[in-house]
């Protein structure tokens, strides 16, 4: 299918040179000689702006075609994303968590050495203090997380 496509679009371009080379023959020797280049560049012009033409054309096929402004702007937006207002809660103890030493002792700390009492296990190891009274890291949480997994997966 493309080759035959290929072929036509060959035989076309061939005609088109033909047909453009005889009328540049003729416009060429019924000008003036001082006429005569500019004979030569409108020829060339021509065969230019048609490949370009068809250069444009098979790009914008090939090019899928983003919707405009106006087009995004009439379609209702999408719903927002619902999460759970737990979850909500929890990402902000993590944030407050690190971001204060005294928080994290007062409410993940605790919360950690229930659940490591309940499942029958040492509470998690102490975590070496941060400068400025900052709370521990995402690094350290998800490794005190992580030894209570194992924990778990111990039983």
């Amino acid at each position: 299918m493309a080759e035959g496509r290929r072929l036509r679009v060959a035989l076309a371009y061939a005609g088109l040179v033909l047909v453009l080379a005889g009328v540049t023959t003729a416009a060429y020797a019924a000008v003036l000689p001082e006429h005569r280049a500019l004979v030569v560049r409108l020829a060339a012009a021509a065969l230019a702006a048609v490949v370009l033409l068809h250069l444009w054309a098979v790009l914008r096929r090939q090019v899928p075609r983003l919707p405009s402004d106006f087009e995004r702007a009439r379609r209702p937006d999408p719903p927002p994303v619902a999460v759970a207002p737990e979850l909500l809660k929890l990402d902000e103890e993590i944030r407050s968590a690190r971001a204060d030493r005294r928080f994290f002792e007062n409410v993940p700390k605790p919360r950690l050495d229930a659940l490591a009492a309940r499942r029958g296990r040492a509470s998690p190891p102490a975590l070496p203090p941060r400068p400025l009274g900052r709370g521990p890291s995402y690094a350290e949480l998800a490794g005190l997380v992580a030894a209570l997994e194992q924990t778990r997966h111990d039983d």
